[in-house]
């Protein structure tokens, strides 16, 4: 992964970014011990594709609950919650771990992902302003590339 000059007015060429949704259950007992993905999962994190995506990510909370993903779509940034991205993470879940099926559902939520275009994180000094550092763009795969992200902010 190498440096990226940060550009003071970088944007998606439509003005849009990658939302997602997450379900969360009610508290259950211990079912899930780690974070479990799906195979889509992968292949969406790397898509070009501004179309619906879902894939089954599930992980238990401390408290009890069980949060449920994920999805990406390339969406204006005034997107709410689609019913079809919350049905399809579902079932994909409920694949994986079939006693999910009779859980109900808490509450879920919707936020945006930052992206850039060709898949690669926006990462290096801000020129306009000294002092600020921006490691941004990592879309799904933040939590993997950010040793990677990390080392790179270092150098």
């Amino acid at each position: 992964m190498g440096r990226r000059r940060v550009e003071p007015t970088r944007r998606t060429d439509r003005g849009e970014a990658s939302t997602q949704c997450v379900l969360i259950t009610t508290p259950q007992p211990p079912t899930v011990f780690h974070k479990v993905y799906d195979a889509d999962y992968v292949g969406a994190v790397g898509s070009g594709d501004a179309d619906l995506q879902t894939s089954a990510v599930v992980e238990s909370t401390a408290a009890g609950p069980i949060l449920i993903g994920s999805s990406r779509r390339r969406a204006p940034l005034d997107t709410g919650i689609r019913l079809d991205s919350l049905d399809g993470m579902a079932r994909k879940a409920i694949r994986l771990f079939p006693g999910l099926a009779d859980v109900e559902i808490m509450r879920c939520y919707g936020g945006f992902r930052p992206y850039v275009d060709d898949h690669l994180p926006v990462i290096g000094p801000d020129p306009r302003l000294p002092g600020l550092w921006h490691a941004t763009g990592h879309e799904g795969a933040g939590i993997g590339l950010c040793l990677g992200t990390a080392v790179q902010l270092r150098a």
